[in-house]
């Protein structure tokens, strides 16, 4: 029996090959671009996510050491005040709908009333005083201090945290006021009992100059305000020359 092939029967294998064969060879070329690709962009991805980490040390110590400082400064300016960091704060400030208003860098709580430090930062947690063991007078007074430390510190971001600040203030005041609910969070810490006040101070390790005038110029017409500034004493030197930081001017024992 005698098949009969179509004329272009050849011609149409050929095609057909040529296609199937350009085929595995383009999946064979992706592969080895992908592989090469993959193996310049893992180191790349790594030093990426070491520099992420790197620069979020060094936001957490820049925090820190800003934190520090702002506490020195209200301890040393507000006597009659308690400094505190507290441990029961929250990490962020929701308004009424759940919403995130903003998380805090650093914060602290400052008070005309000692005990208060023993419900929000008690020294042990077996220390603890609850709530509803102390009885606030009527003079209290609760300040909530945010600090805002930023590696480079811009106009815009300015603008955004000043405007997270008034917020916070119109939050907490709708609180005192009975206007919304205040979370559990804020209730074991009296903020819905008392009036509270929002300070924040700002800084960074490049700010620029508009924006200092900006914060100073606030800062005037704003209570508990201004700007964290860098300068030569940021770190202090510790060694046996000077007996690791106990030597003060003239030789002196602190």
């Amino acid at each position: 029996m005698t098949i009969s092939l179509p004329s272009d029967f050849w011609e149409e294998f050929d095609r057909r090959l040529e296609e199937k064969l350009e085929q595995k060879l383009e999946q064979k070329l992706e592969q080895k671009l992908e592989q090469k690709f993959k193996e310049k962009l893992d180191p790349i991805e790594r030093n990426i996510k070491k520099l992420i980490n790197w620069t979020e040390r060094q936001d957490e110590s820049i925090e820190r050491e800003m934190t520090y400082s702002i506490k020195s400064h209200l301890q040393e300016h507000y006597k009659g005040y308690v400094t505190i960091n507290p441990k029961l704060f929250p990490k962020d400030i929701r308004n009424s709908t759940g919403n995130i208003i903003t998380e805090f860098d650093g914060i602290l709580i400052l008070t005309n009333f000692p005990d208060y430090a023993n419900i929000i930062a008690p020294k042990k947690e077996k220390e603890r005083v609850s709530v509803n063991e102390v009885l606030l007078p009527p003079s209290a007074k609760i300040y909530i201090v945010i600090v805002e430390a930023k590696q480079h510190l811009t106009k815009k971001k300015f603008l955004i945290k000043l405007k997270q600040k008034e917020l916070i203030q119109k939050y907490l005041s709708d609180i005192k006021n009975g206007i919304v609910e205040a979370p559990m969070s804020l209730k074991r810490i009296f903020i819905d009992r008392y009036e509270t006040k929002v300070g924040i101070y700002m800084g960074g390790i490049d700010i620029d100059e508009s924006v200092k005038d900006a914060i100073l110029e606030y800062s005037k017409e704003n209570e508990m305000c201004g700007l964290i500034d860098l300068n030569g004493n940021r770190f202090s030197v510790k060694d046996a020359v000077n007996d690791y930081g106990n030597i003060a001017f003239g030789g002196n024992k602190k």
